[in-house]
């Protein structure tokens, strides 16, 4: 008697109203989705703190700077002490760049190793006119410093010795105030009234992780990138000219000219200035080659999450018309069911895609929801045609949602 009240009163839910409250129901399981997003934002956050720890003991992110010239001066009729840094003319960076991952646990870091060789040019008139700059008349002390800057220093894994028209200038961490405000100043005094300017080369070694980036530091510049790593990623100011993308080594190319650097080409400052100070609108210029993908299937995910109410719409929307043709009334209770199941197929593909590889977790995901679903409704519908086009239809809704999640 009481299962045939129950079936009499699910009878009396009119298309309409069961309609109405399906369209309820997908609104009221927003919620819960909105904390699997949260979910998946903590154990991406928590992978990157992962991935950090692993880089404290290789490098972080590094740049390459160009050598620079600076020299003491006094500015005539003035008691203050003033600082000439003078930028390269031109510069040619060739950097090879090689890879390793590195794990803990189920988590991965994508480390670099960097091999940069530097060539360029100092004009040696630039001590020749130094002694009028920028419409001021200085006496150019006879000792002053070539320098560059490390990021982390931890990741120099060679000497930094600039060879300059024959003779070697050994470049030292140094206590000199920097010129930027980033990264360990390296130096090496030189003797602006015996040694020679002019042509100048130098190589050394980085160890890194994540991005290395290159500062817009030169008259004229030219940068060609060797990298051996099949998917990175360029940003910063400038894209490159040219590049070669396989699945095994990329390169890359730029030249950039006067135009593009905002640090001139003499800058004067007190001696006592700690940094050089960009104004507002010529702010530092620099691009960057990354290669931390490691957490690519989090943003998939993130991305699925996405359309898990077009899912739900359509999963709901499904077995509305098959049980109003079928006339099994599937109770309320059912959908519900169904939508939370919807949404443990994203908690599922977090948990697999961080110990298999993405295709291969939603694969795993799928079959699992799919197939759970499919029984649930078959216990209903007690009809394997229904099913089997149930099943099609999710079949059809997952595999396009992958292939969305495929395009770039």
């Amino acid at each position: 008697m009481e299962t045939e009240n129950s079936k009499a009163t699910r009878r009396t839910l009119s298309p309409g109203i069961k309609l109405l409250l399906l369209a309820v129901m997908a609104l009221v399981l927003l919620i819960p989705q909105i904390f699997i997003d949260l979910l998946v934002d903590s154990r991406r956050d928590y992978s990157e703190e992962v991935q950090e720890t692993i880089a404290q003991s290789w490098g972080g992110e590094q740049c390459v700077r160009p050598i620079w010239l600076s020299f003491p001066v006094l500015k005539k009729d003035d008691s203050d002490s003033y600082v000439v840094h003078y930028q390269v003319d031109s510069v040619k960076i060739d950097v090879e760049m090689t890879t390793q991952t590195r794990y803990r646990g189920f988590y991965s870091a994508v480390l670099y190793h960097a091999k940069i060789k530097v060539e360029g040019y100092i004009d040696p008139a630039v001590l020749k006119e130094g002694a009028n700059i920028d419409g001021f008349s200085y006496d150019i002390s006879p000792t002053g410093y070539i320098a560059t800057s490390i990021r982390e220093p931890l990741g120099l894994k060679s000497n930094l010795v600039v060879d300059m028209e024959g003779k070697e200038y050994h470049l030292i961490a140094s206590n000199v105030s920097p010129l930027f405000d980033d990264g360990k100043t390296f130096t090496a005094p030189i003797d602006l009234r015996k040694d020679s300017l002019g042509k100048f080369s130098y190589t050394y070694e980085l160890n890194g992780y994540k991005d290395l980036q290159f500062y817009v530091q030169a008259d004229a510049m030219d940068v060609n990138l060797k990298l051996h790593y099949p998917s990175p990623s360029f940003s910063g100011d400038f894209l490159p000219d040219e590049r070669t993308i396989t699945d095994s080594v990329t390169t890359a190319h730029w030249t950039l000219f006067s135009s593009a650097s905002t640090f001139p080409q003499t800058a004067v400052q007190e001696a006592h200035t700690r940094y050089y100070e960009y104004d507002e609108v010529n702010n530092p210029r620099s691009f960057s080659v990354s290669t931390q993908f490691t957490d690519v299937y989090y943003r998939a995910i993130e991305r699925s999450l996405k359309y898990a109410i077009l899912i739900i719409v359509f999963t709901f929307l499904t077995f509305f018309f098959t049980d109003t043709l079928s006339k099994t009334n599937m109770p309320m209770i059912g959908y519900l069911l169904t939508g939370c199941a919807i949404l443990l197929f994203y908690t599922l593909l977090l948990s697999i895609s961080e110990y298999l590889a993405f295709g291969l977790a939603y694969l795993i995901s799928c079959l699992a929801i799919i197939g759970m679903i499919g029984v649930y409704f078959w216990s209903f519908v007690r009809s394997i045609k229904a099913t089997m086009v149930c099943v099609g239809i999710l079949v059809i809704l997952y595999l396009f949602l992958y292939l969305i999640l495929q395009m770039d």
